[in-house]
């Protein structure tokens, strides 16, 4: 698109009304618009987006009318005018719709930047959407490139007396003008700095995050990647970073789109797919730049009503995946030999009883679910400091996530039979991991849990399972730390002790466990099912 059409691209009109947008429906397009003085609509200013199905196909002018392969997603619909509550005389420059957020900010409220940087001296006028208002980053960010306009956010009703429409020079997923461009380039010019790879990270963000992202991030950071986290630097510091960066790489997200800034960059991009909008690859196609989109299965978290699919948590299934798009490889850990006690205990209980599968949670430095050989066995840890690559290849389900993570997910067809619970650190959530791992157990499944005797902080989320539920039962393996769990109704009595014993001290029961052999432990645990059994008949 030449500068010449855009100068074209331009409409006058007289005594114009700015209505704000409001959205009367929570996630649903807002009503407002621009009218012109008989009141009618002006369909130009309304603010479209459009989306291709069958992929991205850059057009100037949609025909929204008749074209079958424009899908229009229309996010401001007219809305319903009132009295005027004020006025501005002269001629203002109509900016479009102010959105707060980096992304939707920078691609769509500054979409005639073309336009308003040519007139310094005409003000120009956003329509707020939501009430939002411009804070001291878009202002910022608006002279850094070179505009110096008075700047205005109508939230209230206004009217006009000479309004200046520009078209917009960039349109989701269908339009990128020429001069556009132009007027977002910050820099320019930047030549790639040979092995400076910048990781985009998303993992202190709390919505649409890759949730076990961290532990990507720190085999990147062992293979000399810098791991940049956007949100704590400001717009020039970040554009700074990346134009002579080598390689960039991140989740799909807003940071990316900081690349309409650095027009000339001429580095590699990878982009880790998270909700797929196909304006990264428009933008990487009208700018030359070498892009790749990568699509890595990821574990969605269960969906809550009325999110976007771009604010959903999830986790990727396999690290080692992304890893290898990135050519890097996961650290090599030579791990620590497993507990003897632990070794013998696992593999005991899982013959004893016939367990067909095995869950760890939390192994660090080593596995006991690996050496369980003919079982389907499961590891799940986001911190693994041995090889999980040996494990693997022998069968085993490694996921880089934590516990509690995992079983918030849908993830397991057949229950587990055999969980066990490695020392968990003070900061897992050892009781919400133990909930989950009930909805996918079953009635004879059993927990080997690691709780040492003198570890006062490890036996109180344990103390809080115990108490809350009378169903369940447990003892202290003779010599050792380790305690086994299992499906058995307490005796009323005792129950109703322990819960005076909590409203007398005011803080949570110590339960005193026995300590049995491993063998008197299963015995008791025979004894318990046929109890069930019965009581079940």
């Amino acid at each position: 698109m030449t500068a010449d059409v855009c100068d074209t691209a331009v409409k006058i009109y007289k005594d114009a009304t700015c209505l704000p947008v409001f959205c009367p429906v929570p996630r649903r397009p807002g009503k407002g618009g621009v009218f012109d003085k008989e009141k009618r609509l002006i369909r130009s200013t309304l603010l479209l987006r459009h989306n291709f199905p069958s992929g991205v196909k850059s057009v100037d002018r949609p025909d929204l009318e008749h074209d079958p392969a424009v899908k229009t997603e229309r996010i401001v619909r007219e809305g319903t005018i009132g009295e005027t509550e004020s006025w501005l005389k002269g001629r203002y420059i109509f900016g479009g719709y102010f959105f707060y957020h980096y992304g939707h900010f920078l691609l769509e409220t500054l979409t005639r930047l073309w336009y308003f940087k040519q007139f310094p001296d005409v003000p120009v006028i956003w329509i707020s959407f939501e009430g939002d208002d411009f804070a001291d980053w878009h202002v910022d960010l608006i002279r850094q490139l070179g505009a110096t306009n008075e700047i205005i956010c109508l939230k209230h009703q206004t009217e006009v007396e000479s309004l200046t429409i520009p078209e917009p020079g960039y349109v989701i997923s269908s339009r990128f003008w020429d001069c556009q461009v132009d007027a977002l380039a910050m820099v320019r010019g930047y030549a790639p700095k040979a092995g400076k790879k910048v990781w985009l990270s998303r993992s202190s963000l709390k919505k649409g995050v890759i949730l076990n992202e961290s532990l990507l991030e720190e085999c990147l950071t062992a293979s000399g990647w810098t791991i940049y986290q956007p949100e704590a630097h400001s717009i020039a510091d970040q554009v700074k970073m990346l134009a002579d960066a080598e390689e960039i790489a991140g989740i799909e997200g807003s940071a990316l789109h900081t690349l309409v800034l650095m027009p000339d960059y001429r580095g590699r991009i990878t982009i880790f797919d998270r909700v797929h909008v196909s304006d990264f690859e428009m933008i990487a196609d009208k700018l030359g730049v070498s892009q790749r989109m990568i699509q890595v299965q990821r574990m969605s978290l269960h969906i809550i009503a009325n999110t976007w699919p771009n604010e959903i948590n999830s986790w990727w299934k396999d690290i080692d995946e992304v890893l290898g798009h990135l050519d890097v490889v996961r650290p090599s850990y030579a791990g620590q030999a497993i507990d003897q006690r632990l070794a013998a205990i696992t593999g005991s209980v899982a013959k004893y009883f016939g367990a067909k599968n095995c869950m760890e949670l939390w192994p660090e430095h080593n596995t006991a679910a690996a050496g369980l050989a003919g079982l389907q066995r499961y590891l799940i840890t986001n911190r693994a400091r041995f090889d999980v690559a040996a494990a693997k290849q022998s069968g085993v389900n490694h996921f880089d996530v934590r516990p509690d993570v995992f079983f918030a997910t849908a993830c397991l067809r057949a229950p587990i039979d055999l969980f066990v619970f490695r020392a968990a650190d003070e900061g897992d959530n050892v009781e919400q991991t133990f909930y989950g791992s009930l909805d996918v157990s079953h009635v004879n499944s059993l927990w080997i849990m690691d709780i040492p005797v003198e570890d006062a902080a490890a036996r109180k989320p344990f103390e809080r399972i115990m108490n809350s539920n009378p169903a369940l039962s447990a003892a202290r393996i003779q010599g050792s730390s380790y305690i086994l769990l299992w499906r058995a109704i307490r005796s009323l009595a005792v129950t109703s002790l322990e819960w005076l014993r909590r409203q007398d001290l005011g803080q949570g029961a110590k339960w005193e466990l026995p300590t049995m052999s491993l063998n008197d432990v299963a015995k008791q645990i025979e004894m318990d099912r046929k109890k069930n059994r019965s009581n079940a008949l």
